[in-house]
């Protein structure tokens, strides 16, 4: 929660605005399909 909460008030000021965390080496995919999808693009 330590390095959570300060992330969390600044997206308060700014939506944009994350945590990027590297997985650990032996993280494995939650489901391979999953990785195999193409993502649609957003109606404008």
């Amino acid at each position: 929660y330590r390095e959570v909460w300060p992330v969390l008030l600044k997206q308060l000021q700014y939506e944009d605005y994350f945590l990027k965390r590297e997985l650990p080496p032996t993280a494995k995919p939650y489901r391979d399909e999953f990785h195999a999808l193409t993502v649609p693009a957003a109606a404008e």
